[in-house]
């Protein structure tokens, strides 16, 4: 009988986890909805609502729970990506109409729209919040 070679695993650097990357925040069930309320721009108050909590348990999580202020910096962070994404593809287009912009004869044109590029020049960025719950915890 003829033996099967054996599978050698594979190491591809692809699929090793990376050791620096810090373990996925573990929140709750109330935390998780208190989270994605607190995502769409809901208040602690609404919040606390949907999570069927307290205005001060959410207040509490937001500041003092390693663990839930990470998932929030975390999504957030992941939210931010996918809308910066989304506005790098549309950047061809928007850079040639502002360029069309400022050609144009009108005066009142061009410095709207210089002022539109400088306005969100200062705007670009990424949040900085740590994702790792024990960094934040030290800190």
């Amino acid at each position: 009988m003829a033996r099967r070679p054996h599978k050698k695993s594979q190491n591809r650097t692809d699929e090793k986890p990376d050791e620096y990357a810090p373990p996925p925040p573990i929140v709750s069930p109330r935390q998780q909805q208190a989270l994605q309320a607190l995502l769409t721009g809901a208040t602690d108050t609404e919040a606390a609502e949907t999570a069927n909590v307290t205005r001060e348990t959410v207040n509490r999580w937001r500041h003092r729970d390693a663990n839930f202020v990470a998932a929030l910096n975390k999504a957030r962070k992941d939210l931010s990506q996918g809308f910066h994404n989304g506005l790098r593809a549309l950047l061809p287009d928007a850079l040639a109409a502002l360029r069309e912009g400022l050609r144009s004869e009108s005066i009142s044109l061009r410095i709207r729209v210089a002022e539109t590029l400088i306005r969100a020049l200062r705007t670009l960025g990424e949040s900085d919040g740590s994702t790792n719950p024990e960094f934040i915890r030290l800190a």
